[in-house]
């Protein structure tokens, strides 16, 4: 069954991001460039107003060494 994420899990996605884009000392620039993401989207994802895409999730996981953002 399907699910729908949550306004919730969509704010804590973005503060996950945050923690991590912190983590590494980078500026949300710095971070969507190594993510090759539009940095207005990113900064719309890590503020909660917007949800990752499922593409976007797979490219963080692969550009990090961190695991993906779970909820």
């Amino acid at each position: 069954m399907d699910r729908m994420i949550s306004d919730e899990e969509v704010v804590e996605i973005g503060r996950k991001l945050k923690e991590l884009r912190e983590k590494l000392m980078l500026t949300q620039q710095e971070f969507a460039d190594k993510l090759f993401w539009d940095v207005s989207s990113y900064q719309k994802i890590e503020s909660g107003k917007t949800m990752m895409t499922l593409d976007k999730a797979i490219r963080s996981e692969e550009h990090t060494s961190e695991t993906p953002v779970t909820v």
